[in-house]
């Protein structure tokens, strides 16, 4: 969704839901996958 973010830094990921074909779609649930790496998650959901 961009260029990587500076090293140490917060960075808020912002996901069109039609980039991902959930627009105007009811989700039950949301899974995070992270490979080789280090991630901290905060609030994740609708805007």
């Amino acid at each position: 969704m961009g260029p990587l973010p500076p090293t140490g830094q917060w960075v808020r990921l912002e996901v069109p839901a039609a980039l991902v074909g959930l627009e105007n779609r009811v989700l039950s649930g949301m899974a995070f996958t992270l490979f080789d790496g280090l991630a901290t998650w905060d609030t994740a959901g609708k805007r």
